[in-house]
């Protein structure tokens, strides 16, 4: 496997920095991007002295220029609104935080040599369920090999 320059935003939440944990110890360079309302700096602190990782705290609300993406081979983008409850109570946070900000990224992505955007969402894309599936239902046919695949 490569090593890649990889762009994690939303990478000091806790999914983000996980990913950020298993890109470090796979060799790549790493760079969160993350504004801290959600996130914290705890998550990564371990991270901040080490060679090959970069923080900064920024809102990706304004757009993103080739600083942030220049030689960056691969963005994950995790960065979102994750209170459900104030997006519904203002749709405009949502559409600043969620929507502009994945705008942004696309476009500084489109003007850059940036290969991959992987791009993750949430199960609220799917309303409220029913009824919650055991774990082997969410397991059957997904693979966590796919990530590793495509670095």
């Amino acid at each position: 496997m490569d090593m890649k320059r990889v762009l994690v935003t939303g990478g000091a939440g806790f999914i983000g920095s996980h990913l950020v944990d298993a890109l470090m110890d796979g060799g790549h360079s790493v760079t969160v991007v993350d504004n801290l309302s959600t996130g914290k700096i705890e998550n990564i602190q371990r991270l901040l002295p080490q060679r090959g990782f970069a923080f900064e705290k920024r809102d990706l609300a304004e757009p993103v220029g080739r600083d942030l993406l220049e030689n960056c081979s691969v963005v994950f983008h995790l960065a979102a609104n994750a209170d459900v409850r104030a997006g519904t109570a203002n749709p405009r946070v949502h559409f600043d935080q969620n929507i502009q900000v994945t705008y942004n990224l696309l476009e500084g992505v489109r003007q850059t040599d940036t290969e991959d955007f992987i791009f993750t969402s949430t199960s609220t894309v799917y309303g409220d369920a029913q009824t919650i599936p055991g774990l082997r239902a969410l397991s059957a046919g997904l693979s966590l090999r796919g990530l590793e695949a495509r670095m």
